[in-house]
């Protein structure tokens, strides 16, 4: 069974915990601690934001590697075959802030944070 991190925008406080409780929900013993979802904070207003599950998904396309790929209702992802590259980041329509935390991991097979593992 597939856990998910149900994060109200309504509710946010911009306390950053469901950052934390998503990171430690699928962090690898030694692996680095990120979350696969951001608290944009802005003026008056933290929203979490998560991958949009794009029915095109641009960053699939922008992956030269293949580590991302279509699945029959998501985006999936191989975090050993990223190479840290940003490539999705970058194609991502909804990621315009590089400092958001989301993209590739670090060369080596590290943890993908923009989409869920398969």
């Amino acid at each position: 069974m597939t856990s998910f991190i149900v994060a109200s925008p309504q509710a946010c406080i911009g306390c950053r915990t469901c950052e934390v409780a998503c990171a430690l929900s699928h962090v690898a013993e030694g692996a680095e601690f990120h979350p696969r979802l951001k608290v944009m904070r802005l003026a008056h207003l933290s929203v979490p934001v998560m991958c949009h599950q794009c029915e095109n998904a641009p960053c699939v396309s922008a992956c030269p590697v293949g580590a991302l790929t279509m699945g029959s209702e998501r985006v999936e992802a191989d975090a050993a075959r990223c190479i840290g590259c940003q490539g999705c980041v970058v194609a991502c329509p909804f990621w315009r802030n590089n400092d958001c935390g989301h993209g590739g991991a670090s060369a080596g097979g590290g943890e993908m944070r923009s989409v869920r593992r398969a």
